[in-house]
């Protein structure tokens, strides 16, 4: 995977990804709402293809928060952070070195 190797050539040796799952579907048939729900789709395929490759997959639910939802920027942090506290046993325990890695 390109990514993969990208990561590789950086040092990387264990990878932890953050995906943020899709909201509810979108509603309507605007041009506007088929535009983000392809954009939706386009970009879970190439995340996912990403995913396979990484050692722990940190999932955030922002809600309804969309791509361009800079003033919720905070609340996202906020999102991200305490999701971290929680899984935070589980992200050591995954990435923890073994003998012989």
């Amino acid at each position: 995977m390109y990514l993969q190797k990208k990561q590789e050539d950086c040092g990387a040796d264990k990878i932890i990804s953050v995906t943020f799952p899709p909201h509810e579907q979108y509603r309507g048939y605007s041009i506007y709402s088929i535009l983000l729900r392809t954009l939706d789709i386009m970009t879970n395929e190439v995340a996912n293809i990403n995913l396979k490759t990484s050692d722990y997959v940190l999932a955030l639910n922002t809600g309804k928060t969309s791509l361009l939802g800079i003033d919720k920027l905070e609340h996202c942090y906020k999102i991200g952070y305490e999701e971290t506290l929680k899984q935070i046993g589980k992200i050591k325990e995954k990435l923890e070195y073994r003998e012989g890695e």
